[in-house]
């Protein structure tokens, strides 16, 4: 069952997929753009992006709302976006360049071990799920959004390919696929 931030993700993606599609071909601010449209389409006068630090001096995660509509309930919300199109190095999954275990079965279910071998030094999505799952209040509800431009057919690192859309970070999640655009979504609550 989707939760509404899920929802509220998902008509994002299905409403701007055009636009969406165009943007992953600037590279050095497609995330910045994605933030800045949820930013400016949410429903929740609160929203915010870049703003939730985690500790005295941690960095921000990307989205932090409180209410997913004007007419629901409130629930807090703190998110991050990873963009990792399927040319990129294989060290965007973990932060190591041997990923032979996500690649091993069509599905992987990420575990404990899996983020207790997520290098540090490196950005990565399971970097990410660290962070975020490094949030002690339980009150906050968690998400990974992924986002997989597929624009580079000729140069397409198959394994990596294999292990985005094949990792598992939760029981709760949903892909969107957007072909004829050229990107797929996957978001995870933490």
């Amino acid at each position: 069952m989707l939760t509404e931030w899920m929802n509220v993700f998902c008509e994002f993606f299905d409403r701007n997929a055009s636009q969406i599609g165009q943007v992953m071909y600037a590279e050095g601010c497609r995330e910045g753009w994605l933030q800045g449209e949820m930013f400016r389409q949410s429903e929740d006068k609160d929203f915010m992006v870049n703003s939730y630090k985690i500790g005295s001096s941690g960095k921000a995660l990307d989205l932090h709302g409180f209410r997913p509509r004007s007419s629901s309930s409130p629930q807090a919300m703190v998110g991050e976006i990873k963009i990792i199109a399927t040319s990129f190095p294989n060290k965007n999954i973990a932060g190591r360049s041997n990923i032979s275990e996500f690649i091993n079965s069509d599905k992987t279910i990420v575990t404990q071990s899996h983020l207790d071998s997520v290098n540090p030094e490196e950005g990565s999505l399971l970097k990410d799920v660290v962070r975020l799952k490094g949030i002690s209040d339980q009150n906050i509800e968690k998400y990974m959004i992924l986002v997989i431009p597929e624009y580079e057919s000729d140069k397409v690192n198959v394994n990596l390919k294999k292990a985005l859309f094949g990792v598992e970070i939760s029981s709760i999640h949903v892909k969107r696929e957007y072909p004829d655009d050229h990107f797929s979504v996957r978001i995870w609550k933490i």
